[in-house]
């Protein structure tokens, strides 16, 4: 479970001057209406006694502070003692690793984030406005500001959302949500929690299985996605138009895997048609090669029809893709994949917004002619993955597919030099039959070793 918690009342029940058993430090003077003054526990055995019980007796994973600003600003304590607001945050934390829990903060200032460095049980912290009918519009933006969360090492959550175009009869009224997939795309690219909000029988399956695996394990990059630097360049000396919220929206970020790296770009709102060069791609990744002489994929699956993707290829590092101008409604997400010195580049599992996740793909082995990924998942969930391979024709697009076992793994080998046992299909692709025999794999490990 999730626990979410605003403020404690000066009146709250847990106060040993409210018949509670726990001191608390009291507000005078309040700025705010004396009825709803606020108070703090006032040393770790609260917080102790709280996280003990509630991990105990209904399992606990993550407890979340909202209200950070409101308190701080609402309680003259706050404002006079130097001391008291880290003394309130570090014994909520000890107390919260102590019972191997999560902290979300929430409503934070920036002092309230920097002080989660001296936390380790804080993981995340919201890096947007409430998810509400009033602010949907925007509130979905958060690739400015994840760029100072992701900065102090924490996950950025942008909220809940819905994932359905209609919710009647909900708590804020009927509505219509006119971009499901871009906001379940935004909250799994942040890298912070997916928080589903809709009501009872109204999700959708399908949308939200692409964030994740069967058994629910989000599929999520190697850290949170940000406005990339040549967009706000641009925004910052004229290059770019629109004015908040009506501005381009361009993110960055990457998915690791052993010594190799796949880009991934969101591009929201474009006011005007923009070039995305190679090397502006490769900056998004945390100690970007200085140089490289590799050619790139860049690839965009429209509405996940594998039969009507796009595929580019990037030789050098001033290669661009065109980004169009688009509808405030519309998005694209674009990867970028790396070709193998074997000619081989490895799109991944296009079904999902996160086709090469570190989550899903654990290892990738290679020679002159085999391509080897290990993916884990849920057993007996089947996974597909595709591969590019740029011959005289142009680049052929070949599928994989292996059955994950009952020790949550599996492997898939591609023969690089496509064999005669593959059929075309009508859109291009070529289907085979994935291979997971663990003595091929050990041959293939040795032959790359030789």
């Amino acid at each position: 479970f999730t626990a979410h918690n605003r403020f404690w009342s000066n009146r709250t029940e847990y106060d040993e001057l409210h018949g509670g058993s726990f001191k608390f430090v009291h507000d005078t003077g309040c700025p705010c209406n004396t009825t709803d003054a606020y108070s703090l526990p006032a040393d770790e055995t609260f917080w102790d006694y709280l996280f003990e019980q509630a991990t105990r007796e209904w399992g606990l994973a993550t407890y979340e502070q909202d209200w950070l600003w409101p308190q701080f600003l609402g309680m003259t304590k706050l404002l006079e003692d130097a001391s008291l607001g880290r003394a309130w945050l570090l014994q909520m934390g000890a107390a919260a690793s102590a019972h191997n829990v999560n902290i979300q903060y929430c409503m934070a200032f920036p002092r309230h984030a920097l002080q989660s460095l001296e936390v380790p049980a804080v993981t995340q912290i919201r890096a947007s406005n409430d998810y509400g009918p009033t602010d949907r519009a925007w509130q979905w933006r958060i690739g400015r500001s994840s760029i100072f969360v992701n900065a102090i090492g924490l996950a950025p959550s942008k909220d809940g959302v819905y994932t359905s175009r209609t919710e009647p009869g909900g708590s804020e009224g009927d509505f219509v949500e006119a971009r499901p997939e871009l906001e379940v795309l935004v909250a799994l690219l942040s890298t912070g929690p997916v928080q589903i909000a809709d009501g009872v029988g109204f999700s959708d399956k399908a949308l939200i299985m692409r964030t994740c695996s069967e058994d629910g394990l989000l599929l999520k990059p190697s850290k949170a996605m940000t406005a990339m630097d040549f967009s706000l360049v641009s925004e910052a000396f004229g290059g770019a138009k629109g004015e908040f919220p009506a501005r381009s929206e361009i993110w960055g970020t990457y998915s690791r895997i052993g010594e190799e790296a796949w880009m991934h770009v969101l591009a929201a709102d474009v006011q005007n048609a923009t070039s995305l060069s190679l090397r502006d791609v490769l900056n998004v990744v945390e100690s970007p090669p200085s140089s490289t002489n590799a050619t790139y994929l860049a690839y965009h699956v429209p509405d996940f029809d594998v039969t009507r993707i796009k595929v580019v290829s990037m030789p050098f590092v001033g290669s661009v893709v065109t980004l169009p101008a688009m509808d405030p409604l519309d998005h694209e997400l674009w990867h970028f994949a790396k070709v193998l010195p074997n000619g081989v580049g490895i799109l991944g599992e296009l079904d999902k917004f996160v086709p090469t996740s570190p989550q899903r793909i654990k290892g990738i082995s290679f020679d002159s002619s085999h391509v080897l990924v290990v993916v884990v998942g849920f057993p007996g969930e089947e996974v597909r993955l595709f591969f590019a391979h740029e011959s005289a024709g142009g680049i052929d697009i070949s599928e994989e597919a292996c059955v994950i076992g009952k020790q949550g793994d599996c492997t898939i080998i591609l023969l690089v030099s496509f064999s005669s046992d593959q059929q075309m299909h009508p859109s291009g692709i070529k289907h085979h039959k994935g291979h997971s025999s663990h003595g091929q794999v050990d041959q293939l490990w040795r032959l790359r070793r030789r």
